[in-house]
């Protein structure tokens, strides 16, 4: 239905999750008589229209020109964190300390925001920094953020 595998409900935008709700109502409302009803399937996908999938979802902002992370991506950052040894209820602070801002979901960071999160992530794994009681401890030379 939405033309990709979806692991996790998280992984669903708001239109996407509400496109799969409105079909399964309207899947459990229509009664199909396979009987009487042939199938009429032929096996092919129908082309993609050209203005994509779902031309009505409205590119995700922050007011300042920057892409909000989609929740596939927010999901993504979530399974790093993990990876790297971190648990999940600690994801927000890490990322919260790493920005220097409160973080209170993946979504509501800019591309840029996730990719500072992600390199901190990959230095954590290499043990250049340390997150200890809830805390992220620099190198004596760095500033926190």
């Amino acid at each position: 239905m939405l033309g990709r595998r979806v692991e996790d409900l998280t992984e669903l935008t708001t239109g996407e999750a509400l496109r799969v709700f409105e079909a399964a109502q309207r899947a459990a409302e229509e009664v199909v008589d396979v009987e009487s009803k042939p199938a009429a399937d032929d096996g092919q996908f129908p082309p993609e229209p050209p203005e994509g999938l779902f031309p009505d979802e409205k590119p995700k902002g922050n007011g300042n020109g920057s892409k909000l992370l989609t929740s596939a991506e927010a999901g993504r950052l979530h399974k790093k964190l993990a990876a790297v040894g971190l648990p999940r209820e600690e994801h927000h602070a890490f990322a919260s300390a790493v920005l220097g801002a409160e973080v209170t979901g993946f979504t509501l960071l800019s591309r840029e925001q996730a990719v500072e999160v992600n390199a901190v992530a990959d230095r954590l794994a290499r043990g250049e920094v340390e997150w200890r009681g809830g805390e992220l401890v620099l190198p004596p030379d760095e500033d926190a953020a």
